[in-house]
């Protein structure tokens, strides 16, 4: 087989890679994926905070996370969601459940993240309360569950605000959609933020300032390797400290309603970690602030589908003299250099399709599963779960999760926890020792023998 004709396999293999489902989070946001459970977020709105007092719940569903079978239609799932509103004494307010139908037309339109959307009026009062979502694959029988905290204002506080929404028009659909996840797609046609203004007793200026945050997106260092400072970046993972401006914009309404909903156009946005902080003034000097804090992944993720995609996991397999190769090759190079790493490594054309698909499965997994503020083979997490596979026992211990193999056992440490204030990420680290570095060499000459752990 001809290099050239090898590279073609290798990058169509990786399109295959399969997906999974959601651990249950109590803030509403997915923060990692276990197979054959539905992935989901949810949000909500304050849509009265008058007499009815309403709000929106909303679940958000990537079909991918859900699974299909075949009719004479096409391709069917059903998904059946169940609310539930209380107080924080945990006093039942609303608990209504639906079921939801949904067909598409081909096999590629199941593995899409385009989301399924279902949304639910609920009657609620005012006061700081809990919205819950289950969510059920009827057709697995396995459930995911999330809980979000949301404050409906009393009439007599005065100027209010609600949490700023994003929504887009995504390419695949050409129409707008709630964007509830922590990660929002590079590709949108079109992003805005809305905010609910409650309140208002005259004229309110609502100011907007689109942040971008530094962010750590180095590629982890191998085991043995020295261990990060607590202070370091890569420890914290992001700082909210000194960061860039992107968009200032402000508004002004002389009239507003008793309930206003302010939109704001956002630019295109590269990949990175940002902020949207919205201040809200009105005429007797009152303010109210809210913020968000959301990722824009590159296009095509969680997927690797160009070649400079495929090249830098490669980091973890790669001898020095390689990774040199790899870095020095120019664009009409990269292809021919990349083919080389892996034409290199094996003659039987079987077992380097097998390696490799096994390889790049393990990178987009590890991307599904511990994606935040940076792609999931990027952390330490990610690097052990691409190297070594699944952990075959985890162990949670409140700021530490031990991960067991036959072959040893790995440890992380929480360096950063997502209710410091900085942003809504956690950071695992893990805790490095000269001792794998056998460990960690027999696992690669594995992986370069056609042998992955």
């Amino acid at each position: 087989m001809s290099r050239a004709a090898l590279a073609f396999a290798f990058c169509g293999l990786a399109l295959l890679a399969g997906c999974g489902g959601a651990r249950p989070s109590a803030d509403g946001r997915a923060n990692g994926y276990t197979p054959g459970v539905p992935d989901f977020d949810l949000d909500a709105s304050v849509i009265s905070a008058v007499d009815p007092v309403e709000i929106e719940a909303l679940v958000s569903i990537p079909r991918s996370s859900l699974v299909f079978t075949r009719d004479d239609e096409g391709f069917r799932t059903i998904v059946r969601t169940a609310f539930r509103l209380s107080d924080l004494e945990n006093t039942p307010l609303a608990s209504p459940a639906r079921a939801d139908t949904l067909r598409v037309a081909t096999y590629a339109e199941t593995a899409s993240f385009v989301p399924l959307v279902v949304r639910q009026r609920l009657p609620a009062v005012a006061g700081a309360l809990v919205v819950q979502a289950e969510v059920e694959d009827v057709r697995t029988g396995r459930t995911a569950l999330r809980r979000l905290s949301i404050r409906v204002p009393e009439p007599s506080e005065g100027l209010a605000l609600g949490l700023p929404r994003l929504r887009g028009i995504l390419a695949t659909t050409q129409a707008y959609q709630p964007l509830l996840a922590l990660g929002v797609p590079s590709d949108l046609d079109s992003l805005q933020v809305r905010l609910d203004v409650f309140g208002a007793a005259g004229a309110v200026s609502v100011r907007a300032d689109l942040l971008r945050l530094r962010a750590d997106t180095t590629v982890a260092e191998p085991p043995s390797a020295f261990a990060p400072s607590r202070v370091s970046l890569r420890a914290r993972g992001v700082l909210a400290s000194d960061p860039d401006t992107v968009l200032v914009s402000r508004q002004r309404i002389p009239s507003p309603d008793a309930r206003l909903t302010i939109e704001t156009a956002l630019p295109p946005l590269a990949p990175g970690v940002y902020r949207i902080v919205m201040t809200a003034e009105g005429d007797a000097r009152e303010e109210a602030t809210t913020e968000r804090t959301f990722v824009v992944r590159p296009e095509d993720f969680p997927l690797l589908v160009g070649v400079e995609d495929l090249v830098q996991p490669l980091a973890y397999l790669a001898t020095p003299r390689e990774k040199n190769l790899l870095r020095d090759a120019g664009p009409d190079s990269l292809r021919f250099a990349f083919d080389a790493f892996w034409g290199g490594l094996f003659r039987d054309r079987r077992q380097a399709a097998a390696t490799f698909r096994a390889y790049y499965e393990r990178v987009e997994e590890a991307n599904r599963r511990f994606s935040t503020y940076t792609e999931g083979w990027k952390t330490d997490r990610g690097m052990i779960y691409v190297i070594f596979g699944p952990p075959e026992r985890v162990e949670n211990r409140f700021d530490r999760e031990v991960w067991s193999y036959a072959s040893g056992v790995f440890a992380f440490e929480r360096t950063a926890r997502r209710e410091s204030g900085d942003a809504p990420f956690d950071v695992w680290t893990l805790v490095r020792d000269r001792a794998y570095d056998a460990q960690w060499r027999r696992a690669i000459r594995l992986w370069r023998n056609g042998q992955p752990p």
